[in-house]
């Protein structure tokens, strides 16, 4: 998920996301969005991201000398909407939550029931214009097992921000009960916690 200023404390939201092709999920057709205070505890305000563009993503590894697996494929969502944002202190953090990541991930226990959890925080519009920074370069579809490899996950910054990167852990949200379609352990909390 990522914003860009419109000015006149209007704002872009956007959010990406990539399924395989063979799921058996679409892309919805809204995604919920929970704004909340800038703690991240309180929600002021829930909209939807309607109708997303989907793209088949073009195969690519990071080495061009290597063939692209034909049995791999990626589809992309785009949604994206202009909202207004009234002077905050602190700003806002925006919020949208799906289930469930593709079975059979090695490093996550019980994939399949494991939802995302994805953030982005605007700061006060009453104080400045700001824009999220973006990725240099789109990061490769497949690698090559046991071929060394290197990724460029630098960001650019509109603004020319100071960046820092870290690590961290994903934040699970969602999950696999149907019971409560849109509860927070249902496939599409809404609203998003």
């Amino acid at each position: 998920m990522t914003y860009s200023c419109d000015g006149n404390f209007r704002y872009s939201i956007e959010l990406v996301l990539q399924k395989e092709c063979n799921s058996v999920v679409d892309f919805d057709k809204n995604a919920a969005i929970g704004v909340y205070d800038s703690s991240g505890t309180v929600l002021i305000h829930r909209f939807y991201l309607t109708s997303p563009t989907v793209d088949t993503l073009e195969g690519n590894t990071f080495d061009p000398c290597l063939g692209f697996p034909s049995s791999v494929c990626l589809e992309q969502g785009r949604y994206k909407q202009s909202i207004s944002l009234a002077p905050r202190p602190g700003g806002y953090t925006f919020v949208h939550q799906r289930c469930c990541r593709p079975s059979g991930i090695t490093n996550i226990k019980n994939s399949n029931t494991q939802g995302n959890t994805f953030t982005v925080h605007i700061p006060d519009p009453g104080s400045f214009c700001n824009n999220a920074p973006s990725p240099k370069n789109q990061r490769p579809l497949a690698l090559c097992l046991g071929k060394p490899f290197s990724i460029d996950r630098s960001f650019i910054d509109p603004d020319g921000d100071s960046l820092t990167y870290t690590l961290s852990k994903p934040i699970i949200g969602g999950g696999a009960d149907l019971t409560q379609v849109n509860g927070p352990n249902g496939p599409v909390p809404d609203p998003p916690s």
